[in-house]
C-alpha cells in the first residue's frame, strides 16, 4: 500500500520531545495530555489516522498540528 505521511512525519522520535510537568497539571489536563500522548504514539508506531480518532478521540487536524510543532 501507499504511504502518504510526509516522510519528516515518519521519522519523529517522540522520546527527544520536551516532557510534560504533570505535579502542575489537574486530573481533567492529565487525561487530556494523556490522550494526546497517546494518540501521537499511535501515529508513530504508524497506526492509521481515522483508527487514531476512532480510538482516542482526537481529531486529525489536532493530530497534525501536534506533530508539525513538534518538529
Amino acid at each position: 500500500f501507499m504511504n502518504r505521511r510526509k516522510p519528516e512525519l515518519q521519522a519523529i522520535d517522540l522520546a527527544t520531545w520536551p516532557g510534560t510537568a504533570w505535579t502542575d497539571l489537574d486530573n481533567e489536563a492529565r487525561k487530556l495530555i494523556r490522550q494526546r500522548m497517546h494518540a501521537l504514539e499511535l501515529f508513530v508506531q504508524g497506526e492509521p489516522v481515522h483508527a487514531i480518532e476512532k480510538a482516542t478521540g482526537v481529531n486529525r487536524r489536532q493530530l497534525y498540528r501536534w506533530l508539525e510543532r513538534g518538529l
